[in-house]
């Protein structure tokens, strides 16, 4: 066998991984708003370093859902790109079998016979993979209210039906994700197994979803404890106060970060598979294409040194015949 076989590539499995990453990214976005409104809502008649602290906690991760989205989305390119070049090589691997079947035929013998062929095909070029562009740093990372020094002094006031509210609609929004980053490290897997040209490695971008759905359970966590403290002072259905102390108490006691992190979401880690001409065994001068046959004719034994007669055939032009000896140059660049 002249040419090589193609690859080990499932086209639909690439189709469904990149599918499925990008309907898990604007899942995240389709989120934001409705996110968004039930911050809002929590946010009524909330005062002091607590009602700061939980608006920091809201702008965190609405910034990193839009990140985490982009990211899955840049995991969806990669796998499409991949799937092209996997094609591409097909194609051209395609071409090689094509031009053996007619090299073969008696067409071109008869082509060969009288030194007629052109050059050997080649299929189409591949572009390189690019790999997905990193998150821009964010420069100096920002500091909760809640980390302040004093943030322990003063008061905070609020209402425990707003806070609840909040945590209820996010954590029906929390529940609709659940399931994505397991699917998507699934999907992962079925990828390398059955898409067997270059790499894809997004499992920081998993862990990244996985993280970022710890700390949305948190912020729920989060606004039913303080919520339970201002209803245990009197405000169900009214506002009420506490002090900042005793709410970082109830939430140690919850066992509950009191604010939220940046996320550090890497970019997915991809690698172009190794392209060829789509010739498996013969050499091809890339520089024109031509089809070369390096052949032994004579080799002359019984003198001080081996000598042997070497017949270097292209497809497109005749014979040259180089004499020479083993293990030094050869005497001329070739006969004719």
């Amino acid at each position: 066998m002249h040419a090589a076989e193609n690859l080990t590539f499932n086209f639909g499995t690439a189709e469904t991984v990149a599918g499925k990453f990008r309907s898990a990214a604007q899942s995240v976005r389709d989120q934001q708003s409705g996110r968004q409104s039930f911050v809002s809502t929590g946010s009524q008649d909330f005062k002091g370093g607590f009602a700061d602290g939980f608006t920091f906690n809201a702008e965190t991760a609405s910034a990193d859902g839009t990140e985490l989205a982009t990211q899955l989305d840049q995991v969806a390119e990669a796998a499409e790109h991949l799937a092209s070049q996997a094609k591409e090589e097909n194609e051209r691997r395609q071409v090689a079998r094509e031009y053996y079947e007619h090299k073969d035929s008696w067409q071109g013998k008869v082509e060969e016979f009288f030194h007629l062929e052109g050059p050997a095909p080649t299929g189409p070029e591949s572009s390189p993979v690019t790999p997905p562009k990193p998150i821009e740093s964010k420069g100096m990372a920002r500091q909760s209210p809640l980390e302040l020094a004093t943030a322990s002094n003063g008061v905070s006031s609020g209402n425990p039906e707003n806070l609840r509210s909040y945590a209820n609609g996010s954590a029906g929004l929390n529940e609709e994700l659940s399931g994505l980053p397991g699917t998507l490290s699934s999907q992962l897997s079925n990828f390398a197994s059955q898409c067997q040209f270059g790499s894809l490695n997004a499992d920081g971008v998993i862990t990244a979803f996985n993280d970022w759905m710890t700390a949305n359970k948190n912020d729920v966590t989060w606004a039913r404890t303080v919520a339970d403290a201002f209803e245990a002072a009197g405000g169900e259905g009214s506002v009420a106060t506490v002090s900042n102390a005793s709410l970082f108490a109830a939430l140690k006691n919850a066992g509950v970060n009191a604010s939220r992190t940046d996320l550090k979401i890497p970019a997915a880690q991809v690698k172009g598979g190794e392209t060829t001409t789509g010739y498996a065994s013969d050499p091809i001068n890339t520089a024109n294409g031509n089809f070369i046959e390096p052949e032994l004719d004579l080799a002359l034994l019984g003198l001080p040194r081996r000598c042997v007669l070497n017949a270097c055939t292209t497809a497109s032009r005749k014979p040259m015949v180089r004499l020479g000896q083993v293990g030094t140059a050869s005497w001329t660049s070739g006969w004719y």
